[in-house]
């Protein structure tokens, strides 16, 4: 068997990036030959420092890496239009909508709907994800710019629509299962992204930790990590908890990124928390898990997250999730840690911090169904399906 693996960039290291690196394992197990198909080569190095050797190795199988220079490339590098696979597996549709005619049994992972909403308000933004932006804007200055803006946005939307009627579509929650339906019109299975649970697992009963909060996500404006700010504000002023850790990966070469990234280090210091808020990027993921272990509470900013990879691995580390009460981690995430406003989200934290171990070591067994093992089996089932 010849799979395709679609992903848009893994050097990004973030949960979907995991996903798609699981989703080679699943496949290279059952014995099929796979490529990549993505934006960028993989980083070896920066693998190996955010998901440790288990991940990083796998992309070493593949047989080739196809090189996209936008979604709408139709002339792969590697073996542009005669490539035939038995399976293509885009993991980050909405981030890639990548199409060729040749593709026939898809899967498709669809970690949210979002695509069809940029696409309905031509955010450029998209085009740039899409790497379709130079292209549109090298055709800007002779009059017809906005009727060519309207073209590569209306050929995103068929790339993307066609990946979807042709797949079976997957998805990480009910909650982005209902959306899907919602905006699409489609059934989605559900199948919990992959976590590494027994790594995390393995601090989970240490009893050297300290009044800490932990935030764990990439640093970009949708993950709204100004919210963190605002709660350890909040918190500093009670004088509750000792400090705020957040650690994010961040890619470098993102201009949006660094300029969100300047903007968090400005707020801290007009809120003056220089000495209760720190940032820690690109960390290792072994001392990612050893911050872990010094710490009491998470806290997740986003609301409507999808699903919270994040929110998995700190439960398995015996971190107590406060998270808001709207998005996937809202159903598995005991309700008394969900919130809806700031200040109750600093309200439940101040009353978190002297959890007893027994809960601790019950939130990490919550996260045991969303181990990589679950995911593997049940990835490989649907493969052999097809």
């Amino acid at each position: 068997m010849k799979v395709n693996i679609i992903h848009p960039n893994l050097n990004l290291c973030g949960g979907g990036e995991r996903l798609s690196l699981a989703t080679m394992h699943a496949v290279f197990k059952i014995g099929a030959e796979f490529d990549i198909t993505t934006y960028e080569l993989p980083d070896k190095k920066r693998l190996q420092e955010s998901f440790g050797d288990y991940f990083s190795n796998i992309v070493q199988k593949a047989g080739s890496v196809n090189i996209l220079q936008s979604a709408l490339d139709h002339h792969q590098s590697a073996s542009p239009k005669q490539q035939k696979y038995d399976v293509v597996i885009n993991t980050h549709v909405d981030a890639l909508p990548h199409y060729l005619d040749s593709y026939s049994k898809i899967i498709c992972y669809c970690h949210f709907p979002t695509a069809t909403a940029h696409i309905e308000s031509m955010n450029e933004d998209y085009l740039r994800e899409t790497r379709t932006f130079n292209a549109w804007e090298s055709s800007r200055g002779n009059g017809y710019s906005m009727d060519k803006k309207k073209i590569y946005f209306q050929r995103l939307l068929e790339s993307y629509s066609k990946v979807i009627e042709n797949s079976t579509v997957l998805t990480n929650s009910e909650f982005s299962k209902k959306a899907i339906y919602e905006r699409l019109g489609v059934s989605a299975k559900v199948l919990y992204p992959p976590v590494e649970t027994r790594k995390f697992r393995s601090v989970a009963s240490s009893k050297d930790r300290d009044n800490i909060i932990l935030v764990l996500c990439r640093i970009v404006p949708y993950k709204t990590v100004e919210n963190a700010i605002s709660i350890a504000k909040i918190l500093k002023q009670n004088k509750v908890g000792e400090k705020m850790i957040i650690i994010g990966n961040m890619y470098d070469d993102d201009y949006i990124t660094r300029n969100y990234y300047t903007e968090l280090i400005k707020m801290v210091k007009q809120a003056q928390l220089d000495e209760f808020v720190s940032f820690q990027i690109n960390l290792p993921l072994d001392i990612v898990i050893e911050n872990m272990r010094k710490s009491s509470i998470y806290l997740h900013t986003q609301a409507a997250e999808h699903f919270g990879m994040s929110t998995v691995e700190a439960m398995s580390a015996g971190l107590i999730p406060i998270v808001p009460d709207k998005g996937g981690h809202a159903e598995f995430v005991p309700r008394k840690y969900h919130f809806n406003t700031i200040e109750k989200a600093a309200r439940i934290i101040s009353g978190a911090l002297s959890t007893p171990m027994s809960e601790r070591l019950r939130m990490s067994q919550l996260a045991d169904r969303f181990s990589t093992e679950n995911y593997l089996n049940s990835l490989q089932s649907i493969v052999k399906s097809l």
